[in-house]
């Protein structure tokens, strides 16, 4: 096992503190649809995200491994998605049993203004950081990320 007992204590308890801070914009979060304002729920963003960030077509199975969550919760996640006009579902061209999902401009709206968010928390956190520092540390992060994605695939 690589790392200090204590070490991977710190790093446990700071992803767990971050994981609140990073994961989606605060609850009241609003965006503009077709509706008007309405508030979105941290799970529509990250559906959303999961859709805007894939290659190729995306299904409900493909959300639910990109979240970690079961293929019913998934497509729980989605339909909340559907309902608030973020997303839309068509015949999969790959297979005609499964759905393909796709942004609509809504959604492209939220995955934009909930990115712009979440920089722009990052760029007050890191404010007065010496810019080789926060370098070294999303190098160090999307090492960390990529590692620990290979690994949740594999089990």
């Amino acid at each position: 096992m690589s790392g200090s007992s204590e070490g991977l204590g710190r790093l446990d308890d700071a992803l767990m503190r971050l994981r609140r801070v990073t994961a989606a914009p605060p609850p009241g979060f609003v965006v503009e649809s077709g509706a008007g304002a309405q508030p979105v729920t941290a799970s529509t963003v990250l559906v959303v995200d999961v859709c805007a960030r894939a290659d190729g077509e995306v299904s409900v199975g493909l959300v639910a491994r990109a979240l970690g969550v079961e293929h019913s919760t998934a497509s729980r996640l989605v339909d909340r998605a559907v309902r608030g006009g973020f997303v839309v579902r068509s015949s999969s061209t790959a297979d005609a049993r499964r759905a393909a999902l796709a942004l609509t401009r809504a959604g492209r709206s939220l995955h934009e203004r909930a990115s712009a968010f979440r920089r722009d928390r990052l760029a007050e956190v890191v404010a007065g950081w010496p810019a080789a520092d926060v370098e070294t540390l999303s190098l160090l992060l999307d090492r960390f990320a990529t590692r620990a994605s290979d690994r949740a695939r594999e089990v």
